[in-house]
């Protein structure tokens, strides 16, 4: 129950499968980034750099050559967006 539940709660997610994070270091956290600005039809409230500190934080957690894993961890990659986009936006409606 409550606001945050409302939020922060889904059905479920679908990944793409992204190579974000097998190119160049200066290019790392790009495509995401842009595919989910189009997908919030730019209405987002994170950063470049926040996406890539979010992939720093979920590098570890799957086999880089599984492709299954991979797309596992694009999913936790974007919950982890998600999280922080909703509390930029509740700490901007609280200021």
């Amino acid at each position: 129950g409550g606001p945050w539940r409302r939020q922060l709660s889904e059905e479920g997610r679908i990944a793409d499968f992204s190579l974000d994070e097998h190119r160049a270091m200066c290019q790392h956290g790009c495509e995401t980034l842009a595919r989910l600005e189009a997908a919030s039809h730019g209405k987002i409230r994170f950063t470049l750099q926040d996406v890539r500190r979010a992939q720093q934080w979920l590098h570890g957690l799957f086999a880089q050559h599984d492709r299954a894993g991979h797309c596992e961890r694009q999913a936790l990659l974007e919950v982890a967006l998600e999280v922080i986009d909703v509390a930029r936006g509740y700490q901007e409606s609280h200021r």
